[in-house]
């Protein structure tokens, strides 16, 4: 009786240790962030804690800790999977752990397609199976260039710098030059509301990069809105389309023709898209 009571005992805590094992992993692996985001590449980090929560049992150490990934979610080691770190040889069974950095890791994904959402998770592989961390998303770029710098005001982002395809845009000139535009991989750029270009005025110097100088021989520098002010009738061909601008160096919001551009006034113009 007292054997069989023994191998009981000794039965529950190995079925014990093994769930304890199953769980501590199922926890504990996790996807950090995607980083260096490009058209074909990306950069994915992960951690598996093997510190914290640690009993006095010998619990299951991984065999290999990576990212897998796909075009839908909830991805598994069945499509697509990047080793980020070989850990362990010796059947998958360590007692203890020195290095509290040893669970993070990386893993470069590569040859991906241009302007797609990829769905990742870090995944984690012992002796008892896989088990899954969170699921990040992301969206590669359309095409690469110099990385884009730029401040986010109410949700918006704001290009770092003008770019006018001409001098002194007309307001067509300004309205389809942001709307035809990629910037650092991103479209869907647009000119921006004149309330939000009344809010970049007031940040002009934080976000950087506009024409702000008066000079007599020149006028004053306007920034095109894409707001409509009013249209007009006109007797030799219209009707004539007026345009909110802002005066980047007093701030005053005033009523543009559309077709103004370089004649009466200087025109510039400063492209934001939506981040939601």
């Amino acid at each position: 009786m007292r054997k069989y009571l023994l191998c009981c005992a000794i039965s529950l805590l190995c079925f014990s240790c093994v769930e304890n094992e199953e769980k501590y992993l199922e926890g504990n692996i996790k996807t950090i962030e995607v980083t260096d985001i490009k058209t074909t590449s990306a950069v994915v980090a992960g951690n598996l804690d093997i510190i914290s929560n640690r009993n006095a049992y010998a619990y299951a150490y991984p065999y290999e800790n990576g990212i897998c990934y796909s075009t839908t979610s909830h991805p598994t080691t069945n499509d697509f999977k990047i080793i980020g770190k070989r850990i362990s040889t010796n059947g998958g069974y360590i007692i203890t752990v020195d290095n509290p950095q040893e669970g993070s890791f990386t893993a470069s994904l590569t040859n991906l397609q241009k302007n797609t959402t990829y769905f990742v998770r870090a995944y984690s592989l012992n002796k008892f199976g896989t088990f899954y961390g969170n699921e990040l998303n992301f969206q590669t770029l359309l095409i690469d260039s110099k990385p884009l710098s730029f401040y986010t005001l109410d949700n918006i982002m704001i290009d770092s710098s003008d770019n006018n395809v001409v001098n002194d845009p007309t307001w067509e000139e300004a309205n389809s030059y942001c709307e035809n535009s990629v910037l650092s991989g991103y479209t869907n750029w647009r000119l921006p509301t004149i309330t939000e270009l009344a809010k970049m005025f007031g940040k002009k110097e934080e976000i950087g990069g506009f024409n702000t100088y008066y000079y007599s021989s020149l006028g004053y520098p306007y920034y095109w809105s894409r707001t409509l002010g009013h249209v007009e009738d006109g007797a030799w061909g219209g009707p004539y389309y007026y345009y909110y601008a802002v005066n980047f160096n007093i701030g005053q919001q005033i009523e543009l023709s559309s077709t103004d551009g370089g004649v009466t006034n200087r025109t510039y113009c400063r492209c934001v898209r939506d981040t939601l």
